[in-house]
């Protein structure tokens, strides 16, 4: 199968949270990861929100009168003399218009702003796109690098035992047992590395799509 297929098939079983905290494991493709950042990454979203707001700069341009009127409206108390007092009542109303000419620049602005800020989302849209296909991998490598050492461990620790049982019947010499340790207790370090490494990439794809 060609490697485009083998993506496609490789299901990546991500686990969100501390390890070994017993949560349930979230089945996880290629295509799922990439979905997930494109609808909650941070900064897709924020670029996002500034795309909404750009656009309402252009139909904000487009009105004939952009501009909402103003409604002002006052009383005052004035003397009728033997009659008596009276209010005075006064409403008015304001609309700020545009000098002939100012419309066009001003949807020309809004317009341009339109266009940098899609230039932006979509700059923004293939960056994120290109980090999590790189993290999903580096998932994959640390956990195929985990399990590798894994088994190394549980090799040396097998070696270690029957080094041990040797000894302890006289078959073999002391310094056979205590070789078979180190090289246990370094792979068993390597394993535990290998372990923080996985977890750490593990986070940085997290980032990526929440």
């Amino acid at each position: 199968a060609t490697a485009a297929r083998w993506v496609r098939r490789f299901v990546l079983v991500l686990l969100f949270g501390c390890a070994g905290a017993g949560r349930a494991a979230d089945p996880l493709t290629i295509e799922q990861a990439l979905a997930r950042a494109d609808a909650h990454n941070p900064d897709l979203l924020a670029a996002r929100q500034e795309l909404e707001i750009a656009r309402g700069g252009v139909v904000t341009a487009e009105r004939i009168l952009p501009f909402n009127p103003e409604v002002a409206g006052e009383g005052a108390r004035r003397s009728l003399g033997s009659a008596g007092s009276g209010v005075d009542f006064g409403v008015g109303v304001s609309q700020e218009v545009e000098v002939a000419g100012q419309r066009g620049p001003r949807i020309a602005e809004a317009q341009a702003n339109l266009q940098r800020v899609e230039q932006v989302v979509r700059d923004r849209a293939r960056r994120v796109g290109a980090a999590v296909r790189r993290a999903f991998f580096a998932v994959l490598a640390q956990r195929q690098r985990r399990d590798l050492l894994r088994r190394v461990e549980q090799l040396s620790q097998r070696l270690h035992d029957a080094s041990a049982a040797r000894v302890r019947e006289g078959e073999s010499p002391v310094m056979e047992s205590n070789l078979a340790e180190i090289r246990y207790g370094q792979a068993r370090k390597e394993t535990l590395v290998a372990e923080r490494e996985y977890g750490t990439a593990l986070l940085d794809l997290k980032r990526l799509l929440d």
